[in-house]
């Protein structure tokens, strides 16, 4: 009868332990998130966004005197060519129309652009590890502090 009790006992103690790790580990924080800072900055819907944009520049570009004078409508390249990737976050409407008149700029000035399109998470990632040419932001999306390689940033009113 006591080996009965005890087995019993062992058996519900088991599956409480079980069931507790299961709970704990259904959904743990990634450890890649804390270390470069992908994480998101607030609950707030960026396709409704009015604050600031931000355009970087990757510093890697060989043309970005040019692309820096295109992207702020101070210039045009003449003779530019080269392949652009424009980053922008796949929710965000506002950053879609900059993103479609830089490409128009670029495009006329001899660049090939190509936009893509990306989650907040993915963006922050790609802006983290310097994966980018071109990225079009919400400021509220990316801490400043992760752009210390970006050569250029510009804000732009959402407004």
């Amino acid at each position: 009868m006591k080996t009965l009790k005890r087995r019993l006992i062992l058996l519900a103690v088991t599956a409480a332990f079980i069931a507790f790790m299961g709970g704990t580990t259904h959904s743990p924080p990634s450890v890649i998130d804390a270390v470069t800072g992908a994480t998101r900055k607030s609950k707030k819907n960026t396709s409704e966004y009015n604050g600031s944009y931000i355009i970087g520049i990757n510093t890697e570009i060989a043309e970005k005197s040019e692309i820096i004078a295109i992207c702020s409508g101070e210039g045009t390249a003449m003779c530019a060519s080269g392949h652009i990737r424009l980053f922008i976050p796949e929710s965000d409407s506002k950053s879609n129309s900059y993103a479609k008149e830089i490409s128009e700029r670029l495009e006329k000035s001899g660049f090939d652009t190509e936009i893509r399109r990306y989650s907040d998470t993915m963006l922050r990632s790609r802006i983290v590890s310097e994966k980018y040419d071109i990225f079009i932001a919400a400021d509220e999306l990316i801490d400043s502090g992760l752009l210390h390689d970006t050569d250029y940033i510009i804000g732009l009113s959402g407004k």
